[in-house]
């Protein structure tokens, strides 16, 4: 385990610990994430509007709650190590620290913009199940790459949206966090703030990184599938040029016992005749 996860609070489960409390870690994280998702969807400050909006947000921010609290419990319930699980995860205790002395989406302090605070404390939220999330980007797997990396753009586009005045819908958002990662920039949804432009150039930045992953993965496969195709080949060259000498090799045996036969009846003419 890396000594960067100790010392930000992100360590997580570690890999000597049991198959399934490593499940349970994988199952809360993912939850959480998506939790967090369906959040940032039906918040306050976005302009989709019904009539139970505000029941639904209450419910799945109540939901966000108790799952970290679960989760939290269960993984030092279950782990070997408690102690080192603790001081390792101190992350997990600032998360819950947040949820119980502020509300993690209208929490609000004087000295810093209201919008700052929020995504300050969604990303504090995030970065416990983050850690499991890049442990799958980082398996080489085309499948979960994909998945992350919507996960990502997904993300960063509701966020974009909960802060910025310009970009109105989640739908906006992610409209424009796709044109930010595939570098397509149609340029009909801009962030104005500054806030939204700096998480724009930090998608940016990520964006690169998924690129040269993606690229990366699908350049090993190809040559993984060149080279096997070249093994196969040779293969079947090499049957077919066995089967060439086998075929050879029963001709020649032929045609000796062709020969043999024919210097028999030559005998026997001989002997015949001589009679």
């Amino acid at each position: 385990m890396s000594q960067w996860n100790v010392r930000w609070g992100v360590a997580g489960v570690a890999d000597s610990e049991r198959f399934l409390t490593q499940r349970l870690e994988n199952f809360f994280s993912f939850s959480i994430l998506i939790s967090i998702i369906i959040g940032l969807f039906f918040a306050d400050d976005t302009a989709l509007h019904f009539s139970s909006k505000q029941q639904l947000a209450y419910l799945i921010e109540k939901m966000f709650q108790i799952l970290v609290f679960i989760e939290y419990i269960s993984l030092v319930v279950c782990v070997k190590n408690r102690w080192y699980f603790i001081r390792s995860n101190w992350m997990m205790l600032l998360v819950i620290f947040l949820l119980v002395f502020g509300d993690t989406f209208h929490a609000t302090l004087l000295i810093f913009p209201l919008k700052v605070v929020r995504i300050f404390m969604i990303f504090i939220a995030m970065m416990p199940s983050m850690r499991v999330v890049s442990r799958y980007y980082f398996f080489n797997n085309m499948a979960a790459i994909f998945f992350v990396s919507i996960i990502i753009t997904v993300l960063f586009g509701l966020i974009v949206s909960f802060i910025d005045p310009a970009v109105h819908t989640p739908l906006d958002g992610i409209w424009w966090a796709a044109q930010t990662v595939t570098t397509v920039g149609y340029g009909d949804i801009v962030p104005i703030s500054v806030l939204g432009r700096l998480i724009g150039i930090f998608l940016m930045i990520i964006a690169i990184a998924m690129f040269v992953s993606i690229t990366s993965r699908l350049s090993a496969w190809l040559t993984h599938e060149v080279k096997k195709q070249r093994v196969v080949g040779q293969n079947l060259s090499i049957s077919e040029a066995d089967r060439e000498k086998r075929a050879i090799a029963s001709m020649d045996s032929l045609m000796d016992e062709i020969k043999r036969l024919n210097e028999k009846v030559d005998v026997l003419i001989s002997k015949d005749q001589s009679s």
